[in-house]
């Protein structure tokens, strides 16, 4: 006696990229189909294997159209980083997708100082935050 049994995925994740767009990370995904979908988890994670979760996205519940989905990381990490997307059911189940990796250009601390050949000098200072600080040079 034979027996057979389908298991339908509460969503078909069909693509799922990470970019650098400008000073953010461009997240883009799309789902064929989608049963009980409450939401996407947004997880990041600076060496690949301890993930935050850093935004949420709204899943369209039940559906059998092609969905797309996007998200902007405007706060990167320094260097290289992981994305990866919890999906999450309306009964709280959840699954998580593969890992995508992405280098955001940014260095963790960037001050440079340089004298030209007239020994004029300049001083050079990258932060990650947009904010007015004293730089004191003794």
């Amino acid at each position: 006696i034979g027996f057979s049994a389908t298991t339908t995925l509460p969503v078909s994740l069909t693509s799922f990229t990470a970019t650098k767009q400008g000073n953010g990370i461009q997240l883009n995904w799309c789902t064929a189909s989608e049963k009980d979908n409450a939401r996407f988890d947004i997880l990041r994670s600076g060496d690949g294997s301890n993930f935050e979760k850093i935004s949420s996205v709204a899943g369209n519940g039940n559906s059998s159209e092609i969905r797309n989905y996007n998200f902007t990381d405007v706060n990167p990490l320094p260097g290289i980083n992981y994305y990866q997307l919890n999906q999450v059911d309306t009964d709280g189940k959840s699954s998580k997708s593969e890992i995508r990796a992405v280098n955001s250009g940014i260095k963790n601390i960037d001050f440079k100082v340089l004298t030209d050949i007239n020994n004029n000098t300049k001083a050079s200072v990258f932060s990650l935050t947009n904010a007015q600080v004293k730089l004191l040079i003794t």
